[in-house]
């Protein structure tokens, strides 16, 4: 794993007050598969083995439509909406929060914040993740693309 990615994952889990930091990477290959390269704060390496096709999941839901997803734990239906996204029931996840990394105009990959206990992510924590996601993720994502973890 890229020493400088978890770096800036655990970091970025530190600034928003998340249990769980990822990066999932758009593929090149002919299944343009969406995969999950680097995380932090992980309970197990499950959410590693992941693909997403565009559309499903988180990584999928923000790569087809470009623009952020929150999922609020504190929503009546927190549950069931986390049922829906493989990922938090992986890492036993309550609220989670991504945004698309951008490579030019297209979307090269995903920064997923995940917290374990019921709350919202607010606009603060989203403009975080959206700077960071501008600060140099994306070159670690449209890298990554090749990277064995």
């Amino acid at each position: 794993m890229n020493a400088e990615m978890v770096k800036r994952l655990e970091l970025l889990r530190e600034r928003t007050l998340s249990d769980f930091a990822a990066v999932a990477a758009t593929g090149h290959d002919a299944d343009r598969m969406i995969r999950w390269i680097c995380g932090s704060g992980n309970a197990n390496e499950r959410f590693m083995h992941m693909k997403e096709k565009a559309g499903m999941g988180i990584a999928g839901w923000v790569v087809r439509h470009g623009r952020p997803l929150v999922i609020r734990g504190t929503e009546p239906d927190a549950e069931k909406r986390r049922r829906d996204y493989p990922i938090m029931l992986a890492e036993n996840l309550l609220a989670a929060a991504a945004i698309p990394i951008r490579s030019g105009a297209a979307v090269a990959g995903v920064l997923l914040v995940g917290s374990r206990t019921a709350r919202d992510y607010t606009s603060a924590d989203l403009a975080l993740l959206e700077h960071e996601g501008e600060q140099g993720m994306e070159a670690i994502a449209t890298g990554g693309n090749d990277q064995q973890v």
